[in-house]
């Protein structure tokens, strides 16, 4: 039996927001914004999305978080994250099985992805996990506040 025998994935409650903040503020390439990521948003997105965003949990500790969401027509995964020393464990992947599985149930048929440009280990984590680049698009990002 391994670490991961230990570990309950489940959907994301309000009530976790306190430790998957923490969680995406300790890793590495994930930028949690105070206007995207704050209580009350987070609040509204899992109102929106009650099925779609999973957590990992081991003795009540969060060790892992996929958000996922759609708008009815298209999924999005907008921020993976593993704790540091449970990565390699399979808990990344199985979050995002949860994801897309859930995705799926919806009725999406297709998921997009998003990653910092300059963040080259989950950009490939992403492309292993069957994402492909696109390069006919670009992002672009206006603050309304």
């Amino acid at each position: 039996m391994n670490r991961r025998d230990f570990v309950i994935y489940r959907n994301m409650k309000i009530e976790d927001f306190e430790q998957v903040h923490a969680l995406w503020r300790a890793t590495e390439g994930v930028q949690p914004h105070p206007v995207d990521n704050n209580y009350q948003t987070m609040e509204r997105y899992i109102k929106h999305n009650p099925d779609t965003t999973f957590v990992a949990e081991e003795n009540g500790e969060i060790i892992g978080i996929i958000l996922c969401g759609h708008d009815g027509r298209r999924g999005y995964i907008y921020q993976l994250a593993v704790e540091e020393s449970r990565r390699g464990n399979g808990i990344g992947t199985k979050l995002v099985n949860l994801g897309i599985n859930a995705l799926r149930a919806e009725g999406i048929g297709r998921v997009g992805m998003f990653a910092l440009v300059d963040n080259q280990r989950i950009i490939d984590y992403w492309e292993k996990m069957g994402f492909e680049p696109k390069d006919f698009m670009t992002f672009r990002l206006k603050n309304l506040d």
